[in-house]
């Protein structure tokens, strides 16, 4: 909310539409895996005047729909960074703690890399 006047507050609508956040993953997607912080990078792109927690919540919210759809799976990558292609697949019942892991959205944390994938 943000101060209108003496006592008077309006609410702030979040302006990222989750279809266009949705559209901008799918695109992604075509491309090639990529780290789920890419989306976030995406999202500023697309929506700079948003927050970061706001960027962080909506790219949370489309890859666990995604991921609930079958239309992406997650994967850990180890040496990302360095091309590798050495990828484990983030078992469904971890999905939910690894996007709720602030360190699941760094690029690269002890050598992993948190990877999503098209089906």
């Amino acid at each position: 909310m943000a101060p209108r006047g003496p006592g008077r507050w309006v609410v702030r609508r979040p302006m990222i539409k989750t279809e266009r956040a949705t559209e901008i993953v799918q695109e992604l997607l075509g491309e090639d895996d990529f780290g789920i912080y890419e989306v976030v990078w995406a999202l500023n792109s697309a929506f700079p005047q948003e927050s970061v927690s706001e960027k962080y919540r909506v790219a949370n919210q489309v890859l666990l729909e995604m991921l609930k759809t079958g239309r992406a799976k997650l994967f850990y990558v180890n040496g990302y960074s360095k091309g590798s292609s050495s990828k484990k697949e983030v078992p469904s019942s971890e999905v939910e703690s690894v996007l709720n892991s602030p360190t699941s959205w760094y690029p690269e944390h002890d050598s992993r890399t948190v990877v999503i994938s098209g089906v």
